[in-house]
């Protein structure tokens, strides 16, 4: 498919202490356009996810939603000239490691001790654009009215036990919705349900810092290697090479693709 050619447009900046050229000047990396994620799976932002992204975050509820919104947006890449793997998908999770169910529950029951319910609606406001401080706990979440982050919205709603789910309701459901409680084991079974689904990996949320990551790598990633979930050794080549398997830099049918050259006297390689 060609793709349309567009005005080529330098943009510098001229001051009274500053004059900078506008093209960056440093030596490109190997990949030279840096891999390009997007997060937030509403219909705007998947579209947007199918023409440019090589990578989406995505926060479902479960598998099963997952695999729909999934296989939903690589419709969506097809129909934008893309191949449906040229976009890989990486799940929002958390994780409660313990050597056996009764550790791992305790620690869980310790953590939502902790959790603060004020903290997380104002977390859970800067993600959705909206200042949630003026609303009581009890406010329903129907009520509630922003142009950002609707799919995050309506999976809370279908997630809460109650009919009318509170804001205190999500502060729960945020941290819980996505955390995996379990044995290495357990857990790596339950991400073989996730693999299942179309993810292609996790974006691990920190619950405490470092430990989630330290019980991660030494507790679930050898597991994870024995059941083929991982790789057994680390790939060589640029973070691109390692997401696709080919090639470092963007494939020509990516439309950030046209603006290769776009200030270039000469041709160049990239």
């Amino acid at each position: 498919m060609a793709l349309p050619q567009l005005p080529l447009l330098q943009v510098d900046h001229v001051s009274k202490h500053f004059q900078v050229e506008g093209p960056h000047l440093v030596s490109p990396s190997p990949q030279r356009t840096p891999v390009l994620f997007q997060a937030g799976s509403s219909k705007v932002g998947r579209d947007f996810a199918a023409r440019h992204a090589e990578a989406q975050f995505i926060a479902a509820p479960d598998p099963e939603h997952a695999a729909t919104l999934i296989e939903d947006t690589r419709r969506l890449v097809e129909s934008h000239g893309r191949r449906r793997d040229d976009l890989k998908f990486f799940q929002q999770l958390s994780f409660v490691v313990g050597s056996t169910e009764e550790e791992a529950d305790a620690k869980h029951r310790e953590l939502e001790e902790k959790t603060d319910v004020e903290g997380m609606i104002a977390h859970f406001g800067g993600m959705i654009g909206v200042d949630l401080g003026s609303y009581e706990l009890d406010t329903p979440l129907e009520v509630i009215e922003t142009e950002g982050m609707q799919s995050r919205l309506a999976w809370l709603r279908e997630s809460a036990e109650n009919e009318r789910p509170t804001l205190r309701d999500a502060a729960h459901l945020l941290g819980r919705r996505s955390r995996m409680v379990g044995t290495p084991e357990q857990i790596a079974e339950r991400l073989g349900h996730w693999r299942d689904a179309g993810v292609d990996g996790i974006n691990i949320v920190s619950t405490t810092i470092p430990g989630i990551y330290e019980e991660f790598i030494d507790q679930v990633m050898p597991v994870l290697r024995e059941r083929g979930l991982a790789s057994p050794e680390p790939t060589p080549g640029t973070f691109r090479h390692k997401l696709f398997g080919e090639g470092d830099r963007l494939p020509d049918r990516h439309p950030a693709t046209r603006y290769r050259d776009a200030f270039a006297s000469e041709p160049t390689l990239g």
